[in-house]
This record gives C-alpha cells, structure tokens and sequence, in this order.
C-alpha cells in the first residue's frame, strides 16, 4: 500500500470511530429525554386524588430509571470502545518509520492531544452523568418501593 493510501486508510478509520461516538452521545440524549419525560409524566400522575396503585405503576418508577442506568452504561462502553479503536489506530501509525509515512504535508491523523482528552471528557462525562443521576434516582426508587412493601397492609 502507498503511503498516501495508507494515511487515507487510517484517516477514514479515524472519522468513522468518531463519527460513533457523536452518534452515541446523540443517541443516549435523546433516548434520556425520553425517559426523563416518562417518569415525570408518571410522578405527575401518582400525585393526583384517586390514583391507582397498579403493579404497572409500582414498578415503573424503579424500571424506568434502571433502563436509563442499562443505557447509560453501553454507551459508556461504547464510547470507551470507540476510543481505543482511535488510540490503537494512531498508535499504528505511530509505529511505522518515518520511510513508511508519508511525506510531513498530510494533516495530522488527529487532534492534538489535549484536544483529544478534552473531547474524550466530554463524551465521557455526558455518559457518566447520566449513569450517576439515574443510579441515584433507581437507589431513591428502590429505598421508597422498599418502604411501601414493609408497610404494605393486605385487604
């Protein structure tokens, strides 16, 4: 392979990991509003006179936050993948002498690398927040079905 083609090849591998990680993030914001949406709607509804406390309705408030935590965490993963796929290509094109590259005129394969990390924190972080919010609500979900089964009284 030539060196032009070789740079392109490991350019477009470059692109196509980021291109998936605004892809995840994107997703996992969208898939949160949502989610976020649904259990207010549901908070609004149990506050109301004469709701019903259906099993539907006692387990939504933990099921809901558990997906978003289930979520949450594959795209963390996902981004952490992609990531990799990005450091193991510049560490590919790293380890080829500087006969084997091409000429100094092509750009860079990537930012530099503060760039780098702070675009990472970001993916990184949106992800982890989300992680950390719906773990917190799915605790304070699971505390409060706890609570009413022991006080639970049968007919």
């Amino acid at each position: 392979m030539d060196n032009t083609k070789l740079w392109e090849v490991l350019r477009a591998k470059v692109v196509h990991e980021d291109t998936w990680i605004q892809q995840r993030v994107n997703w996992l914001l969208a898939s949160n509003a949502f989610l976020f949406a649904a259990l207010a709607a549901l908070a609004v509804s149990q506050a109301e006179p004469g709701f019903h406390k259906s099993t539907v309705a006692i387990l939504l408030p933990v099921l809901i936050p558990l997906v978003g935590l289930i979520l949450g965490i594959l795209v963390l993963r996902g981004l952490r993948g992609a990531d990799r796929a990005i450091e193991d290509t510049l560490d590919e094109w790293q380890s080829l002498s500087t006969a084997e590259r091409p000429a100094t005129d092509y750009p860079s394969l990537a930012s530099r690398e503060t760039a780098v990390r702070l675009g990472r924190a970001a993916s990184q972080g949106v992800a982890t927040t989300i992680c950390v919010v719906w773990a917190v609500l799915l605790i304070a979900q699971l505390w409060s079905l706890a609570t009413f089964i022991l006080h639970w009284r049968p007919f």
